[in-house]
């Protein structure tokens, strides 16, 4: 299985679903955070109810599977380890934005953050 090409987009996305999930309340954000992606195309689906690594990940791994698409993050050990995963282990907005300004480009979710709030 192929890693996306491009994470930069990817990256963002998945710091503007923890950013959502911290001001929604949600503690642990990684518990509700299933990514995944082939080349070009990437996925990252936010559910409101934790997902338990087994066996309710089967609903979204089976059609990764299917697709040929690696599992990037995901509750429960990581196939493939990147660097946005790091983002979805932050402890708060503050955390979150310091881990990623340590990325080379910004995936920081603040100024798009504040434009989906308003």
């Amino acid at each position: 299985m192929a890693l996306p090409r491009s994470t930069v987009e990817l990256g963002r996305v998945v710091s503007l679903a923890v950013a959502a999930l911290m001001e929604l309340g949600f503690d642990h954000p990684s518990d509700h955070v299933f990514v995944a992606g082939i080349g070009n195309l990437a996925t990252v689906n936010r559910i409101a109810r934790a997902i338990r690594p087994d066996p309710t990940c089967r609903y979204f791994r089976t059609p990764a599977d299917k697709l040929r698409f690696t599992v990037l993050a995901s509750p429960g050990p990581a196939r493939h380890g990147s660097g946005h995963v790091d983002m979805l282990t932050a402890q708060d907005l503050q955390d979150l934005n310091a881990r990623a300004a340590r990325h080379f480009l910004d995936v920081s979710p603040a100024d798009r953050f504040q434009a989906v709030l308003l």
